[in-house]
């Protein structure tokens, strides 16, 4: 027992410092060593009844080291007979669960003769009645003891547990907030989106996409057909130029043959003036109008070539044009359509990434929700903390008021205000029983 080890250090005290070295251990046997609280105070009553004992009635002349050794003898046989019983500390509830050991027969009837066995061990055989009173004594001095730290113990707790609801409460407050704020911005981040892409639910830029395309490809087509056109434009152009170039020899030979009526004129000519006469009169009158009729035509022929030559060079020019123009809208067209599917492509791809940024900040968002919600959850450990705290709280103050209330009573009547003590103590049921505050089962009554 703990009342033993520690007599042989505070035996040799004057009086006063032994109860108050035995009120300090009664404290760190019970928050220390987690010794269930009626162990604690009848150990302490013991040693503390046989230190009393030992200053009153060791004799005047022995030493100050054979009473010590007489004392810490008696005290062995007292702790002896408080041994019995003895319970072992209770980890996980102290205080608690270790209590109901003081409710069996046999620990009453312990109780009952501890006093007496003090009495039969004690030197200079010192009765009953005087023990106890004695220990009756002992119990008032241990009250005055451990009233004050016991009352701010509670104050303590008290104070704990109010920071620590306010601080829970702001965090709760504080956690929710920012939920609520992320899913504001998952809102506006999606509207922003939803603008960037013209994103509506009918799908008019996908339409207005495929509108364009359909739309530029045929102008596309009307632009080829219209190449196509002016190139078969062209190869008729060809063709009138060939023609042209076949009508030269054609005037050529007018021409000969104008030159050589001209020549047959001239010949008409001379040959009526050889003639003579009436007959040769009238034919040189003809042979002067075949003579008029071969410059005429001859001048006629001119004309022609240089219509047929004017001709030729508009027809030249205007197939060159048709040809350029040809050649220049097909390649323009071309081009424009290529940029446009780049164009197109682009925007696709730029859809792409928009919705893949969507799902991204949707996703991003619901992970911070659940973060939040896991966080709100774990701040459930306040609850479970005040229980717990409250629990201890009410032991001490069910402890306080035993020892409040013991004002000359008689050993027997200490004893009996323990026992109903320790049978409050383990009629109280544990409220908390989780050691985590992970998400678990519910579990129903």
């Amino acid at each position: 027992m703990v009342g033993v080890q520690f007599a042989e250090e505070i035996v040799g005290r004057p009086l006063v410092q032994r109860l108050i070295s035995l009120a300090g251990l009664a404290g760190v046997l019970a928050l220390g060593l987690r010794q269930s609280w009626p162990d604690v105070v009848w150990s302490g009553v013991l040693v503390a009844a046989w230190l009393i004992h030992t200053e009153r009635h060791q004799p005047a002349d022995a030493s100050r080291t054979s009473a010590a050794g007489d004392d810490v003898v008696a005290l062995r046989s007292a702790e002896a007979s408080h041994s019995a019983f003895e319970v072992e500390p209770d980890v996980a509830d102290p205080g608690g669960d270790a209590l109901d050991a003081l409710q069996t027969p046999e620990r009453d009837a312990t109780f009952a003769s501890s006093s007496a066995d003090c009495a039969d061990a004690a030197p200079g055989g010192l009765d009953r009645a005087e023990v106890e009173r004695e220990i009756v004594e002992t119990v008032l001095l241990l009250r005055e003891a451990l009233e004050p730290p016991l009352e701010r113990t509670i104050d303590d707790l008290d104070q704990t547990r109010g920071i620590l609801r306010s601080a829970v409460a702001e965090l709760d407050a504080g956690f929710r907030d920012l939920e609520d704020r992320a899913r504001q911005q998952k809102t506006t981040a999606l509207e922003v989106v939803e603008i960037a892409a013209d994103g509506t639910s009918d799908g008019r830029a996908t339409g207005y996409v495929g509108e364009t395309e359909s739309v530029l490809q045929a102008f596309v087509d009307l632009i080829v057909q219209t190449s196509k056109q002016s190139m078969a434009l062209v190869y008729r152009f060809m063709i009138v130029d060939d023609l042209m170039k076949a009508i030269d020899p054609i005037i050529r030979d007018a021409e000969n043959i104008a030159d050589q009526t001209k020549l047959l004129a001239l010949n008409a000519a001379i040959e009526a003036s050889r003639v003579g006469g009436p007959a040769g009169a009238r034919f040189s009158v003809v042979a002067s109008e075949v003579k008029s009729v071969a410059t005429h035509s001859n001048g006629f022929t001119k004309r022609i070539r240089d219509v047929l030559s004017a001709v030729r060079e508009q027809v030249e020019v205007a197939r060159d044009l048709a040809k350029a123009g040809a050649s220049r809208d097909m390649n323009e067209t071309l081009g424009s359509k290529e940029r446009v599917a780049e164009m197109i492509q682009e925007i696709e791809h730029r859809n792409a990434r928009i919705q893949r940024a969507t799902d991204t900040l949707s996703a991003q968002t619901d992970g911070i929700s659940k973060a939040v919600s896991d966080v709100i959850r774990a701040l459930q450990f306040e609850d479970i903390t005040t229980q717990l705290v409250d629990r201890k709280a009410a032991t001490m103050r069910a402890t306080l008021d035993l020892i409040a209330n013991i004002h000359g009573e008689s050993a027997e009547e200490i004893r009996s205000s323990v026992r109903a003590f320790a049978e409050r103590e383990q009629g109280r049921r544990r409220s908390v029983t989780q050691d985590s505050v992970e998400s678990g089962d519910v579990e129903l009554f």
